[in-house]
């Protein structure tokens, strides 16, 4: 996501519906897992899920491969790191749990993504992740926000 995109973002998420509604999914599915520990955001953005996380407990960061992004969320307190989620800067087994929702879709390896989460995450450790569904409702908003695939339950 570019530079003017992120402060949008930065600008609406608190009071979109669509982010308060992922923000919501997020804090009922932290309240199914149970204890927190150190977590992981992956495509974080500007930090609103990260921040569902530390508000849960969780020891939670930040990730992006923007530098716009890691920059607003330090600027909102919320730890961040600027990488590439094929080649994570977390050593292997020392995460509980990763999250990565709506990244996946934009990622060109997104089974590289995958891989390098199963990486650092501890045995019984749990990644959540949400893509949009269903190939063939692909639409002119999927190249607008620059996706690569839309995902079936088969091929997630």
């Amino acid at each position: 996501m570019d530079t003017a995109e992120l402060e949008k973002l930065a600008a609406l998420e608190q009071d979109h519906w669509w982010y308060r509604e992922r923000r919501a999914v997020l804090a009922k599915l932290l309240d199914q897992i149970g204890a927190p520990g150190n977590a992981l955001d992956i495509g974080a953005a500007c930090g609103g899920n990260t921040q569902v996380l530390r508000d849960h407990g969780w020891n939670a960061v930040a990730l992006d491969f923007s530098a716009t992004g890691p920059s607003i969320c330090r600027q909102r307190g919320i730890p961040a790191v600027r990488a590439d989620a094929t080649c994570l800067p977390i050593e292997r087994s020392s995460l509980d749990l990763v999250v990565a929702f709506d990244m996946l879709e934009h990622v060109e390896d997104d089974i590289g993504v995958v891989r390098e989460v199963h990486r650092v995450l501890r045995p019984g450790g749990q990644f959540l992740v949400a893509v949009p569904a269903d190939p063939e409702l692909w639409s002119a908003h999927d190249d607008a926000v620059l996706h690569r695939r839309r995902y079936t339950p088969e091929g997630l």
